[in-house]
């Protein structure tokens, strides 16, 4: 089969079969890899098919990065995270056979919709931090949740993927220069100031919520280095300041997820999940 490139059509891949995979169609193109929906003949499922570029291929690191990708995904089991099936190489191609999950993005939901209402914001939260704690139980940190991650299925149903840059619940300290994730969405601690450990996805959770209730995001800069200062020193614009029927328990809990002292946030994603539930209560008494 042909290598995948940056600049290979992904439309003429539908038809190629790949370690026994039949590809259908393309599902999209990152940085690092494209991904298909393909058909598994044996037990008649459909797959997501990641092929890794083959520029990426050849850079040793970058293959390492995405077997541990495969290693980390595939030791979680949880509805609210993507299963993994199997990784391999192939013809010089590196892949891996995941799940495939109807539905958008949440990038795509917000995108098209603007800000969620707010109880639907919460459940969406709520299911985060459910993966959250799954991984976490399993000794990862995942340092890249963001709404390209999280898929909404037609039925609501959410689902994390991408462990690409999942690391182990160590209490690393991170060098800025050595960053990994997403800028807009990585906690003070992942930009370089301190250990980076499970409640760094407690940070970016809260990002995901602050830009769910408001449709904007709290940090936006021309730079990384301009965006690292912000998100080290300033604190956005309140949740209720841009939306104010926002209820004042649901914009403390933002305030809370994105505490710059980690120690402020809640104690792990457990505690996250009591948070958000119990705001979840509170308004459907409000509510009814």
């Amino acid at each position: 089969m042909d290598p995948v490139t940056e600049n290979t059509p992904l439309d003429r891949f539908p038809g190629k079969t790949l370690d026994g995979f039949v590809i259908e169609q393309p599902l999209g193109r990152g940085g690092m890899a494209a991904v298909f929906r393909a058909r598994d003949p044996q037990l008649g499922r459909p797959v997501a098919l990641k092929l890794l570029r083959s520029q990426a291929v050849r850079d040793d690191a970058t293959r390492v990065r995405f077997l541990q990708e495969a290693r980390s995904a595939a030791s979680l089991h949880h509805p609210n995270i993507v299963e993994t099936y199997r990784a391999g190489e192939t013809g010089g191609v590196m892949y891996m056979a995941m799940q495939y999950v109807q539905g958008r993005t949440l990038e795509k939901v917000l995108r098209g919709e603007g800000r969620l209402p707010i109880p639907r914001a919460l459940k969406i939260a709520g299911d985060i931090a459910r993966a959250l704690e799954a991984a976490h139980g399993a000794g990862l940190a995942h340092r890249d949740i963001k709404p390209a991650n999280v898929m909404i299925g037609p039925d609501g149903h959410v689902t994390v993927m991408d462990f690409g840059v999942a690391k182990p619940l160590a209490g690393e300290v991170m060098d800025a220069r050595e960053f990994a994730g997403t800028p807009e969405y990585a906690s003070p601690e992942q930009h370089g100031s301190g250990a980076v450990d499970g409640r760094t996805d407690l940070w970016s959770l809260g990002v995901v919520l602050y830009q769910m209730l408001t449709g904007r995001l709290p940090f936006v800069a021309e730079s990384r280095a301009e965006l690292r200062a912000k998100i080290a020193g300033e604190d956005p614009i309140a949740v209720r300041d841009l939306v104010p029927e926002v209820p004042r328990a649901v914009a403390g809990l933002v305030e809370r997820l994105m505490s710059r002292d980690p120690s402020r946030r809640p104690g792990g994603a457990r505690e996250a999940i009591y948070a958000i539930d119990g705001v979840r209560r509170s308004m459907a008494l409000r509510w009814p």
